[in-house]
């Protein structure tokens, strides 16, 4: 049985709504599922000024991944990966982590052009910059998949340190236990409006919904994380592309 929680604390959030949207979409999922925090208000912040703030929500988080038995997070921004990827590493040592988003979120303090935490969240998780929260599976353990918005830094970073671009994410799984992440900007903001940085060219939820079952068909999924969803009202729409990740975490 997979465990679905909520996680409605601030960490990076610059939308409204985000808090919203996690919790409806846990309900969607799952008529069991948790919440834990309180929504804070969103503010365009500098990545320092999140991490200390940010501190209950990122600790919450990693405590979830390491006794939850299987966990599925819907949470307000990608930035909740600093406390999440890291717990995966220390459960599941020989985990990979496979990264649906629109963007790379893969910047540093050098390379950041705007300082914001959910743009360089996924390189400080994977330890190319110290977060205080510890790292996760190396950069060459990263599947990226529909990233088509990067900066040319973080493009750079990704291609230094070996993140595997592909779109085949079941061949390059098979077989690895794996970790999901899931920024709803994967979907085309035509069918997902909402997006706070939205990039033209991404998925529907059919094709979302088949990317999934592959990966689950081939590796097994040991949790799972959804953010950045502030559109309730497709709660239904969402979990329903989602529902792979519910039907295959495996313990």
């Amino acid at each position: 049985m997979t465990d679905v929680v909520a996680l409605l604390g601030r960490t990076s959030d610059r939308a409204s709504g985000r808090a919203g949207g996690a919790r409806a979409l846990a309900h969607a999922l799952s008529a069991d599922a948790r919440v834990i925090g309180e929504p804070g208000e969103p503010r365009a912040a500098r990545y320092d000024e999140d991490l200390r703030d940010a501190r209950t929500t990122l600790e919450a988080a990693a405590v979830t991944v390491a006794v939850t038995r299987r966990p599925l997070l819907t949470a307000t921004d990608c930035s909740i990966c600093v406390g999440t990827v890291p717990a995966v590493a220390r459960r599941w040592p020989d985990a990979w982590l496979l990264w649906l988003d629109a963007h790379g979120d893969f910047n540093t303090p050098d390379t950041t052009p705007s300082g914001f935490l959910g743009g360089m969240c996924l390189a400080g998780a994977v330890g190319l910059w110290d977060t205080g929260y510890g790292a996760g599976p190396g950069p060459e353990r990263v599947v990226l998949v529909g990233g088509r918005d990067l900066d040319e830094a973080e493009d750079a970073l990704m291609e230094r340190h070996g993140v595997v671009r592909t779109e085949d994410p079941a061949a390059a799984l098979a077989g690895r236990e794996v970790f999901v992440h899931l920024d709803v900007d994967i979907l085309d903001p035509t069918v997902m409006p909402g997006q706070l940085y939205p990039a033209p060219g991404g998925l529907d939820p059919d094709q979302l919904h088949d990317l999934l079952a592959s990966v689950a068909a081939r590796a097994r999924i040991v949790g799972a994380e959804i953010t950045c969803f502030s559109t309730p009202e497709l709660s239904d729409v969402l979990a329903q592309a989602a529902a792979p990740l519910m039907e295959s975490t495996a313990p």
